[in-house]
């Protein structure tokens, strides 16, 4: 199921993110609310209130680990030439998943201040869908990178031999329809030429009939342009 598109407010940092720094950041914002339900779980049975303190601070860092992700993810998004359907779909997901785990740890904190059943039962649901949704990030950044070959150096260098292999054969293909255009516009004066050199040769005849001794003056000064055979522009057509 694709998620609505959801775009995050841009909040300035007053330095630059490293790039490469999301595989190093995202294991533990996918670790910490796996670690955090398992200790809730322990909790409804044991209840004590430090292991309720120790799980608050584990999702505190978690969803500041899941805020850091979708920030590195995106500064090593810009490395991508062209966004991938897969990779904005990821996008998407880490955007949704900053806001539920911020909702998770406002529930974890009333839950703590004000004992009710159903903000405890809600907190668990939010709770169980965040472990799932960070887990699901995590095998679709899996497949970005081994199945898709997203920011791999070696795959980026492949990429950037066929964008150069399809630049050539554009530019090829540029060169071949100016030539074709070219070679039209020659058929054309070829064709025009042989046109007046028959009409040349015909007017030539018209008047060695009427007057034969003109015609003999004018051979001797005139070279009669020989007429263009049409197989020669078949060939070249044949050619190109």
């Amino acid at each position: 199921m694709n998620l609505p598109p959801l775009t995050l407010p841009k909040v300035p940092i007053p330095f630059d993110i490293p790039q490469m720094l999301h595989p190093m950041v995202v294991h533990f914002a996918i670790a910490l609310p796996v670690v955090v339900l398992f200790i809730e779980i322990i909790n409804l049975v044991v209840k004590k209130r430090a292991i309720g303190v120790v799980s608050f601070l584990l999702l505190l860092i978690g969803s500041a680990t899941i805020a850091i992700s979708y920030l590195t993810g995106n500064v090593d998004a810009s490395l991508v030439n062209n966004l991938t359907i897969p990779l904005k779909e990821h996008k998407t997901l880490g955007a949704y998943l900053v806001v539920l785990s911020a909702f998770v740890l406002g529930l974890k904190f009333i839950s703590s201040l004000w004992r009710s059943g159903i903000i405890k039962a809600l907190y668990m649901i939010l709770l169980i869908v965040l472990t799932a949704g960070v887990c699901k990030a995590g095998f679709e950044g899996m497949s970005l990178v081994y199945t898709h070959g997203i920011n791999i150096q070696k795959t980026k260098t492949l990429q950037n031999m066929l964008d150069v292999k399809d630049n050539q054969t554009k530019k090829l293909d540029s060169d071949y329809k100016l030539l074709t255009t070219e070679h039209e516009k020659l058929k054309i004066q070829l064709k025009d030429l042989s046109t007046q050199n028959k009409e040349l040769k015909k007017s030539l005849e018209n008047v060695q009939k009427s007057s034969p001794n003109i015609v003999e003056d004018i051979d001797e000064n005139i070279t009669i342009v020989p007429e263009i055979n049409q197989t020669d522009i078949i060939k070249d057509e044949n050619i190109t």
